[in-house]
């Protein structure tokens, strides 16, 4: 198997043909973090009261003096109406009922009240809502949070799926094919007025949207030499936040959902052109024997970073040997022998007390800051002020974080920028659940939110450090899994500000805070050799392992 890292030292390991192909696959993110944030606009809360249609033809303060009850905020109730309204139009009474007491028409001393059966809404500053079409309120408004929660299952599925099918049919052609997907079902769930339909619509959205992004990731690494991924692997992340900046930013302008859900569907389908002009990850090509397409793609990368390859260079499945002017590079292995190579499983990362510690560490903490993630993102409106403004500022704050973590990863470590964004994140949180000054409490969010994607980012990088070579796409396909878990539980932990306002931010920060405590009890990975097999993996941090070094002679 030739080694596509000693060919990327030859055409360049991130040159002006990597940025070029790294910014136009990472925009693939914008329409992900739309989608994934969409919710927050097309199921946001929209003012609404019963509907009693015989009284319709007045307006609509009067319709709602005469046949709303006051809750005890003063302010009318939403789910229940007068149970004797039609006898009071057949009586002729509604003229100046709702001043015929000190309490006004609408007390609801002494009188019976139904549940509301039909709504209107309040249409001035939102047009309608997945809410208002589906008449999702009242006893049914979990249905709303629900529908998100199914798209995020679909992002599971979609996250398991999408390697598989890349690996078969290619990277590029599953790009192509998940943003048509998103496209036909991101339609369907908008312009087919039917809940059951919408529900299943926004799922398999989910899966093709997870699709998409996770296939752009691989694409993107896949054409950078290991000693630049780093950078680039966080700030791949800066594409998704300029996502939620402009869903808020559509959907400031744009208040009827079906439209927005259009717009955003449509999206996605500047991507198919991908499949006819973006180039195939020779990575993918060499694993499947292609050899004369992939040295094709690598001349053309060699030529735009400026590097001069021969005419009859190829590619063969015999050792490649990689020649720099002046210098001859080797690899040379120094380890312990074994008598047959290494095959691991999932349950390996489990066998071993010390490897079954750390990968159940690793898993909390992946699912402890997705659950944050997405419960900071999807609580944007309970934080008062204008849910466009704090969208916007929650993505902002995004991109220093990951700013942040190029600095401080190679020079502080893993383990200690992770610990202190997770329990940084958590304490902002708490200290916002309880604090009424608006401006404070959107500094302290947004603080938590900052804090919260360092930590996303940090946890990226050392999954894939810490698991062992034989296991290492299984170890962080698994956390990853975890972390979809998390985002799939995230809109449920919004909805408990019914049972106490400040619940939500109290809960997220306090599984931040413990997740990061915990961090404390793992290794550090920074400059350390990776673990190549499941022994190396059980004594990691606590002895020298097998080591591959490359030389350079003179």
């Amino acid at each position: 198997m030739v080694n596509f890292d000693n060919v990327l030292r030859r055409i360049g390991e991130f040159g002006k043909a990597q940025i070029l192909l790294y910014i136009l696959i990472g925009i693939c993110g914008i329409p992900t973090g739309e989608q994934n944030l969409s919710s927050v606009f097309t199921g946001a809360s929209q003012e609404h009261w019963c509907r009693v249609a015989q009284l319709e033809h007045l307006p609509v303060e009067t319709r709602k003096n005469i046949s709303i009850p006051l809750g005890s905020d003063g302010s009318f109730e939403r789910c229940r109406r007068f149970a004797d309204i039609d006898l009071l139009l057949s009586n002729g009474s509604t003229v100046g009922y709702s001043t015929d007491d000190g309490a006004g028409g609408n007390s609801s001393a002494k009188r019976m009240l139904l549940d509301c059966q039909e709504w209107e809404y309040d249409r001035t500053s939102i047009y309608s809502t997945v809410g208002s079409q589906f008449n999702l309120v009242c006893k049914r408004s979990f249905a709303v949070k629900m529908i998100t929660s199914i798209y995020m299952s679909g992002f599971l599925l979609g996250c398991t799926l999408s390697g598989l099918v890349s690996d078969r049919i290619g990277r590029i052609k599953t790009v192509a094919i998940t943003a048509v997907g998103q496209a036909v079902f991101g339609l369907l769930a908008a312009l087919i007025p039917v809940l059951g339909i919408h529900i299943a619509c926004r799922f398999l959205v989910g899966a093709c949207t997870a699709g998409t992004f996770t296939t752009a990731f691989v694409i993107s690494m896949e054409i950078i030499g290991p000693k630049y991924r780093m950078q680039p692997g966080i700030f791949v992340q800066g594409f998704f936040a300029a996502g939620f900046i402009l869903i808020a930013c559509l959907a400031y302008f744009i208040r009827n959902h079906v439209t927005l859900q259009i717009v955003v569907a449509l999206q996605p389908l500047i991507f198919v052109l991908y499949y006819w002009f973006y180039p195939e990850s020779p990575r993918w090509l060499l694993s499947q024997g292609r050899y004369e397409e992939a040295s094709e793609i690598c001349k053309r990368l060699a030529k735009l970073n400026g590097r001069e390859l021969p005419e009859n260079f190829s590619i063969t499945e015999e050792p490649f040997e990689m020649d720099i002017p002046d210098k001859k590079v080797k690899a040379k292995e120094v380890h312990k022998p074994q008598e047959k190579k290494q095959r691991g499983t999932i349950l390996d990362l489990l066998r071993t007390p010390n490897m079954r510690k750390r990968t159940l560490n690793v898993f909390f903490s992946w699912f402890v800051v997705s659950l944050c993630y997405y419960g900071l993102s999807l609580n944007a409106e309970d934080l008062g002020g204008s849910v466009y403004v704090n969208t916007i500022i929650s993505g902002l704050v995004e991109f220093p974080a990951y700013a942040m973590c190029c600095v401080t990863l190679n020079r502080f470590g893993r383990v200690r920028i992770h610990v202190a964004s997770m329990v940084t994140g958590g304490v902002g949180c708490i200290a916002a659940a309880f604090v009424d000054i608006f401006w404070l409490k959107i500094t302290l969010a947004s603080l938590g939110k900052f804090a919260v994607s360092a930590a996303f980012a940090i946890i990226y990088v050392y999954s894939a450090e810490v698991f062992p070579t034989v296991i290492r796409n299984a170890g962080v396909g698994m956390a990853s899994t975890c972390a979809r878990i998390g985002g799939l539980l995230a809109p449920q932990i919004v909805l408990l500000n019914a049972f106490w306002q400040p619940l939500p931010f109290v809960l997220i920060g306090a599984l931040a805070v413990s997740a990061g405590l915990l961090a404390l009890l793992l290794p550090e990975t920074l400059r350390q050799p990776l673990p190549e097999t499941i022994e190396d993996g059980e004594n990691f941090g606590q002895s020298r392992i097998t080591q591959v070094q490359l030389e350079i002679e003179p």
